[in-house]
């Protein structure tokens, strides 16, 4: 996962455009390659485009599928800000997926924390590419950010949240005039239970 998405940070950093990763679902059967899966899909759910490719049957795992069915939820419901995305790369050039230096140019962002990328100017996410862990640590730029599932505001600098299982590490800039949107998600979606943790 931290290939992928270190490839498309770099495509928006250089102008590459609406990239988008397809989420595979090799390895599944086992524990961790299940829990890479659904972490990919939470990465390609906070992106403009969410394509999955079969090579083993996730069809047949409830939690898999449940687990899908929110995100996939979740991506639909942003469809107003993927819009907006859209119109800002069709008009300014602005790759829809950006590294934090196109925002945050004379900040250390680099050094330190998890992979993070903007998906437009005001969403941070910061997928977990490590599993075994619904701990997040993170670096955030200084702004105000809010993260999506606890209403929680932070003013940038070193953190730790939770990014359990379909509630990836996600924060929006407080004011955004999307804010009312994304704080309508968090109220719109109750906490993911995998049937198989």
């Amino acid at each position: 996962a931290d290939k992928v998405l270190t490839r498309g940070i770099f495509m928006g950093l250089c102008g590459g455009g609406a990239w988008h990763g397809q989420i595979r679902s090799t390895g599944i059967r086992s524990m961790a390659g299940r829990e890479a899966f659904m972490r990919r899909v939470e990465a390609a759910a906070i992106a403009p485009f969410m394509h999955i490719g079969d090579e083993e049957p996730y069809w047949n795992d409830k939690g898999l599928m449940d687990h899908l069915s929110r995100m996939s939820r979740f991506w639909t419901a942003l469809k107003p800000y993927h819009a907006a995305v859209a119109d800002e790369y069709r008009a300014m050039g602005l790759p829809p997926l950006r590294h934090l230096a196109l925002h945050y140019a004379d900040e250390p962002l680099l050094a330190g924390g998890a992979e993070r990328y903007l998906y437009g100017r005001d969403l941070l996410a910061a997928p977990i590419v490590k599993l075994g862990s619904d701990l997040q640590d993170i670096l955030l730029p200084d702004d105000r950010w809010v993260h999506l599932w606890s209403s929680r505001e932070f003013r940038g600098g070193d953190i730790t949240i939770e990014a359990a299982l379909g509630s990836p590490a996600l924060f929006y800039r407080a004011d955004s005039a999307w804010a009312g949107l994304f704080d309508s998600l968090r109220r719109a979606f109750t906490r993911f239970e995998d049937p198989l943790r």
